[in-house]
């Protein structure tokens, strides 16, 4: 049984939070922060006064920091606390501070999450509606979160990189960026260094945000996680289903990608990947095969993915972009076949999904030794032929996803691949 606190009662009808979550709360900042874990002779005598409800900075720094926050999101939070503090003590923290925030970012509405997104991202007072905030400290703020978030994956055997989180937060950030679909352009290094030169000094309002962000519900979702695990309540359902147990990975150093890595996957390529596949099918992924553990053998992969449901193919070509396909059905060796819900995407230069249309049908293809028919595998099909596309031959294939839709099939651009691995992706907990 936990300690019983007594304490001068809240309106609860101020704060978005119930009196039980704000007790739970309450609780959080007077063991965790007030007394830093340390419990007294006796606790359940504990009678906590308005004089007690009050942290230095420091103690709300330490606090953040614990609880898996990076530096830049640990700062802005305690400067915002330390605004909303009624005090003339700069480096005083108030309960019903951090009440108001708590209730803002876990029961707000889209548009206060945003706000708030909107106020980490300033740097001056008072906070005014007008104020801009540049590209550059958007992305900072929304990479801030995803670190934090993944800091609180605790035990993960899959490492992350600044530049992936950097990718994935581009990613998140596309609608407000590139509001008339620019996003869509060819996929160079110059043309994103170039791109990020641009968005660093572009100015932003709230208003900006507010229609930029507005179907980001990825991001809110990651939002969400970070707070609810900051303040100590249950992870929510958004939570569980960001990132799916993956089975079965390999862990051997012989049987590494170029990257390091014994899967071409980290943790923010699964989250996009995973927010993308159809309702219903995230529950745990299955490592299938791969060629630096199976070797390159067309009949081996066809032995290893035939009949075990949707899977996801990844390839690495020999000039570094990563890129695959979702297949909706199973593996079966035969004609073409429909497959409502497939998509193709890109890993690297960049974050992209292209969905499949009704103009060009959902399909997937897999044949094998047929002297009379195709023989490879293929996901999606259009005027030019399979937009993905591996050979029996297996070392090569085709990947021409179009760039604004998969309806529009763009010049077939042959690839030889570096490394290609599939996953499994399961409908049911195994």
């Amino acid at each position: 049984m936990g300690a019983q606190l007594a304490y001068p009662k809240f309106d609860a009808s101020k704060h978005l939070l119930t009196q039980a979550e704000l007790e739970k709360l309450l609780s959080v900042f007077y063991w965790n922060i007030i007394l830093h874990g340390f419990k007294p002779i006796n606790p359940q005598a504990v009678f906590v006064t308005e004089n007690q409800l009050w942290c230095s900075r420091e103690e709300i720094n330490t606090f953040f920091t614990g609880r898996g926050l990076n530096d830049w999101l640990t700062v802005r939070l305690s400067d915002i606390l330390a605004q909303k503090t009624r005090s003339k003590n700069p480096y005083k923290i108030s309960f019903e501070a951090m009440a108001k925030l708590a209730s803002k970012a876990l029961k707000g509405d889209r548009d206060e999450k945003i706000r708030l997104l909107f106020e980490l991202c300033q740097k001056k007072n008072p906070l005014d509606d007008f104020i801009f905030v540049t590209g550059e400290e958007i992305g900072e703020c929304v990479k801030s979160f995803l670190e934090s978030f993944i800091r609180s994956l605790k035990n993960s055997s899959l490492l992350v990189t600044s530049a992936s989180i950097k990718l994935f937060a581009n990613y998140l950030l596309r609608d407000l960026f590139y509001p008339s679909g620019v996003a869509d352009d060819p996929l160079t290094e110059e043309n994103f260094h170039l791109a990020d030169l641009v968005f660093a000094s572009r100015k932003y309002t709230l208003e900006d945000l507010k229609t930029g962000l507005s179907n980001s519900m990825l991001f809110l979702n990651i939002h969400d996680s970070v707070f609810s695990h900051c303040f100590g309540f249950e992870k929510d359902i958004n939570y569980k289903n960001l990132i799916p147990p993956c089975l079965n990975i390999p862990q051997s150093r012989k049987t590494s990608t170029s990257s390091g890595q014994p899967t071409l996957l980290d943790l923010t390529r699964i989250m996009f990947l995973n927010y993308h596949l159809p309702v219903g099918q995230h529950y745990q992924w299955n490592f299938l095969f791969s060629t630096i553990i199976h070797g390159e053998s067309f009949s081996e992969l066809v032995g290893r993915i035939r009949n075990k449901g949707p899977t996801i193919t990844i390839v690495a070509d020999t000039t570094g972009g990563v890129f695959g396909g979702f297949a909706a059905k199973s593996w079966s060796p035969g004609s073409m076949y429909e497959s409502s819900g497939s998509f193709l995407f890109h890993l690297s230069p960049k974050l992209m999904v292209y969905d499949q249309t009704l103009n060009n049908g959902n399909f997937q293809y897999l044949n094998m030794f047929k002297k009379t028919m195709r023989n490879g595998l293929g996901i999606g099909i259009g005027t030019l032929g399979y937009q993905f596309w591996i050979d029996e031959d297996f070392g090569s294939g085709v990947f021409s996803p179009s760039c604004k839709s998969c309806s529009e099939i763009s010049v077939g651009v042959q690839f030889t691949f570096d490394h290609l691995e599939v996953w499994e992706i399961c409908e049911r907990w195994q």
